[in-house]
């Protein structure tokens, strides 16, 4: 096996090369930090832009409370199912959060997150009235947020009947 190593390579027209200099690093734009917001009651939609098609509710940063700076209406980011919350105690009203009159309205927080009541997620909810029991198909749905799949769906499949 044979090497070949210091290998200059001269011209007659430039004896001396010099090495070409390397491209200037493109400039990254500094990122915003992701701020989780705890949700709360409901607010007019004229606060959030006045849409119909939203939910506008109450807000703060995670890790602060309803006196920050920061606590406005927003627009209610997309929910999971239903069945993908853990229900916790009554409610106060049957109208806190995103519940109806005349639903059973109750704590809640996402089933998988390990800081339940602490969750930037909880938020009084309408309890299901029963179990879901589902046998899911291997058939994926177009996008995530079709039927029951929701914000935090990382994959989406349809049910069979």
């Amino acid at each position: 096996m044979t090497h070949i190593m210091g290998i200059q390579i001269t011209t007659k027209d430039n004896p001396n090369p010099s090495p070409s200099p390397a491209p200037s690093p493109k400039p990254t734009q500094p990122v915003e930090p992701v701020v989780e917001y705890v949700y709360e009651n409901k607010c007019d939609k004229s606060e959030c832009g006045g849409s119909e098609d939203i939910e506008c509710h109450f807000s703060w940063p995670l890790g602060e409370n309803r006196r920050s700076s920061e606590a406005k209406c927003r627009t209610l980011p997309k929910q999971r199912a239903p069945h993908s919350y853990k229900y916790g105690s009554q409610c106060a009203s049957d109208t806190e959060g995103t519940c109806v009159a005349g639903c059973n309205c109750r704590k809640s927080w996402p089933k998988d997150d390990s800081l339940k009541w602490r969750s930037a997620e909880k938020m009084c909810r309408c309890k299901p009235e029963s179990p879901l029991n589902l046998t899911m198909s291997n058939t994926q749905c177009p996008q995530n947020y079709d039927g029951k799949c929701g914000a935090d769906c990382h994959s989406c499949v349809f049910t069979v009947d």
